[in-house]
């Protein structure tokens, strides 16, 4: 369905054959820092280096279906994708469990709307057409989106409005450790400061070379093109210099030369295309603010993760089952409703209309139970089971018990079906081992049938 990515591949690492068994996380990525030194790849690292999980990473390009179906137990985390087969997001979707850490814009086949422009000579088509509907799609299916600014999630949610029904969380760029040690110690070695102004001398597009030089040119500002230095004499370079013009032609979601450079006492002119300038933490003048929050990003998108994680480890389960006279049938319709309740986080009972006191100790039940904190949640929808299409009804009653039901997963169960006390703990750990695609599991059941000790087994659905 869809080719190659418009973006050069970045990356020759060894192609990884499978999930390592003592893997928590999988990162996928186009590419990691010891591979490309770029903003999102030093971002990366940080998250990984601060993973409470053991992570592997693999590359984008590497990902396929045979990898994807060893790691299918595993969280997986999607950083920059441009190299990676679009065609495997419905299987991605459909059978992994996965947060998107989104680093620019992947809806658009040039990752920036204005370089679109600048390439076709035409506006952004592409959240209308098939690549970017793909893209969004990919986007919903995941458990959190992380940002890198307020402006550039509110974009994203004004072309794909169903987006904001996703856990949404800003975390910025992220921010080592040893960086930080790093602007200490050069600020504690007291550098002199020139008159001179950097200017990012990348080929870049979105650097916005020649921008920067004519504007410092025409505002008579004294700057210097710094290129093809080491991440730390970049730092000590900023430390020396007044200030930072950074104009770039398109949105950068959040720069990291820039808060480098407002972090080493520069004065940072800059444009509107620097998209986190105006959030609080940064639109300061206090720096200890700007790196408490830096410092806490990191620790934002973990929280996040943890929370999935435990949620696919330990989903919620809502039992549900109908009655109907039951006393009459001589049905064990109380132990099946206890019984449930052992491994249920929810309980829903729908009585069609019961007239032999099946109705008042459904309640009973209830009120002896509720002061325990119980969830029973009874119900009562009568029908006319004199009608001669009395059949239906029962799947209508299930319907209407399962309408009411918030949990991860149903349990269905009849109302002389019990399920064994030491079945309890099993059910809760397979409901946290079941596959992402699954909708539908029928598990065995012994059927009592007849005189006493009279069973079967060869009915179950298996």
């Amino acid at each position: 369905m869809f080719g190659n990515s418009v973006f050069e591949n970045t990356t020759n690492s060894k192609k990884i054959d499978r999930i390592p068994d003592d893997a928590d996380i999988v990162f996928v990525a186009d590419a990691f820092s010891d591979q490309y030194t770029g903003g999102a790849e030093l971002t990366t690292d940080t998250i990984i280096d601060k993973s409470p999980y053991n992570v592997v990473k693999i590359n984008s390009k590497d990902l396929d279906a045979s990898i994807m179906s060893t790691g299918t137990r595993k969280y997986w985390i999607f950083g920059n994708f441009s190299s990676m087969d679009l065609n495997l997001i419905p299987a991605i979707v459909a059978n992994l469990n996965y947060s998107i850490i989104e680093y620019d814009y992947k809806f658009c086949k040039f990752r920036s709307q204005e370089k679109h422009r600048a390439v076709e000579g035409k506006d952004c088509d592409c959240a209308e057409d098939a690549y970017g509907q793909y893209i969004s799609a990919f986007f919903y299916g995941a458990d959190n989106i992380f940002w890198m600014s307020e402006n550039q999630k509110n974009i994203y949610h004004n072309l794909f409005p169903f987006l904001k029904n996703r856990n949404n969380n800003v975390i910025s760029s992220c921010f080592s450790d040893g960086f930080f040690k790093k602007i200490n110690d050069i600020k504690a070695s007291g550098t002199s400061r020139n008159e001179k102004y950097i200017i990012i001398g990348s080929t870049s597009w979105i650097k916005g070379l020649n921008t920067c030089k004519e504007y410092c040119e025409k505002n008579n500002l004294e700057y210097e093109i710094v290129a093809n230095l080491s991440y730390e004499n970049m730092l000590e370079k900023f430390s020396s210099s007044r200030g930072l013009v950074f104009l770039p032609p398109g949105k950068d979601t959040c720069p990291r030369v820039v808060i480098e450079a407002k972090l080493l006492g520069c004065k940072v002119i800059m444009n509107e295309n620097i998209q986190h300038k105006d959030e609080d933490w940064f639109n300061t003048d206090n720096i200890e603010t700007i790196t408490d929050y830096l410092k806490n990003s990191p620790g934002r998108l973990w929280k996040d993760i943890n929370i999935s994680i435990s949620n696919i480890k330990n989903p919620t389960i809502s039992g549900y089952t109908t009655t109907l006279n039951c006393i009459d049938q001589d049905y064990p319709f109380m132990e099946s409703i206890l019984s449930m309740m052992g491994f249920c986080d929810q309980v829903v009972v729908v009585d069609g209309g019961s007239k032999d006191g099946t109705w008042e100790a459904l309640n009973k039940l209830k009120t002896s139970l509720d002061d325990d904190g119980s969830n029973l949640l009874l119900e009562k929808r009568e029908r006319n089971w004199d009608h001669k299409r009395f059949a239906v009804f029962d799947g209508l009653q299930k319907a209407y018990a399962r309408s009411f039901c918030t949990g991860d997963f149903c349990w269905q169960m009849d109302s002389d079906e019990i399920v064994h006390e030491h079945d309890y703990g099993k059910i809760k750990s397979l409901a946290g081992e079941l596959p992402k695609s699954l909708n539908l599991l029928c598990l065995p059941v012994i059927e009592y049938w007849g005189k006493s000790g009279k069973v079967r087994v060869d009915v179950n659905p298996w």
